[in-house]
């Protein structure tokens, strides 16, 4: 009996003194991210995973998009973080965004208070239309779907149609797998869509009415607003979708973290500066998309919008 119960104590001795406690919690921060099914809550659940050993709880909540993120980080003191668009942040993207919110009267200090915490990865434009539409001009008088007015779709779609003066018959705030079954049905003349490439709901190879990706060349815009370097030139080619027969030229949008001024300035920066000596560990373990992402430290401490508390834990 004493030969079988001499090992077993020897385990628990060994357990005891090689196991490591885990960290007592000693911030935690909310992240607004995306719908459940999308990359940024995917994203935001590996962030989750890699601040729990280090004392920060993250609590990642879905939401409907960019603006919804951007309004509740605003509104909500103990809501730290938010997932958005870059585009989404100007001034111009947000005015048509906000009403539904009730809060217009305070849209320049919206946009005044939200500060970078960290870069992540582009979203492409997707502009889908039937074949005969070759042109990004030809969408003028047309039915367009646009995306729900908290997504960022929809400010990316507004402010395109407005640098390029392109005025529909009608714009639809629906998403995209709506629009594309209203386009099928001839209900439509085109759908904006922005998202990761390649987007999983475009890689079907066939639809029932042909359809193809319009260009989009940001030289032909008409608008010459700041809105213009948001942009990056990026193209989408038969690697990302099998039913391409060549590449097609678009633009791509920057998703960043952002913050505003909660009084959780040390919970941000260190939750930062873990992202930031962290980034190879999210590469190898998190979602695909974090191989998409870098940071370059002197450009970044650079960036006029950058959270001061993460330029000081940087």
């Amino acid at each position: 009996m004493n030969i079988l119960i001499y090992p077993f104590s020897l385990l628990l001795l060994s357990v005891s003194l090689f196991a490591q406690p885990p960290s007592p919690v000693k911030y935690e921060v909310t992240l607004m991210s995306g719908r459940e099914a999308s990359i940024d809550y995917k994203m935001g659940k590996d962030l989750q995973h890699l601040l729990k050993p280090h004392g920060i709880d993250l609590n990642v909540v879905p939401s409907m998009g960019s603006v919804e993120n951007i309004i509740k980080v605003y509104e909500f003191p103990s809501i730290q973080l938010g997932i958005a668009q870059l585009d989404t942040l100007t001034f111009q993207s947000l005015h048509s965004l906000v009403h539904q919110f009730g809060i217009t009267s305070e849209l320049q200090n919206i946009v005044s208070n939200m500060q970078l915490v960290l870069p992540l990865y582009s979203k492409t434009v997707h502009v889908l239309t039937p074949l005969k539409y070759k042109k990004f001009d030809e969408l003028n008088g047309k039915r367009i779907a646009i995306g729900r007015r908290s997504s960022g779709t929809h400010g990316t779609a507004l402010s395109l149609l407005r640098m390029f003066q392109i005025k529909p018959e009608k714009t639809l705030a629906i998403d995209p797998p709506r629009a594309l079954e209203l386009m099928q049905k001839g209900q439509l003349e085109a759908l904006f869509h922005i998202s990761a490439l390649p987007d999983s709901s475009l890689q079907q190879t066939s639809f029932a009415q042909p359809l193809h990706l319009l260009p989009i060349d940001l030289h032909q815009a008409q608008d010459k607003s700041l809105l213009r370097h948001l942009y990056q030139v990026t193209e989408i080619s038969p690697q990302h979708y099998a039913w391409l027969d060549h590449s097609i030229p678009s633009i791509s949008v920057r998703n960043i973290l952002v913050t505003a001024d909660t009084g959780e300035c040390a919970a941000v920066g260190q939750l930062a500066r873990l992202i930031y000596d962290n980034l190879a560990w999210l590469q190898q373990h998190g979602h695909e998309k974090w191989r998409d992402v870098s940071f370059d430290k002197e450009r970044l401490l650079k960036h006029r919008s950058l959270s001061p508390c993460v330029k000081q834990a940087l």
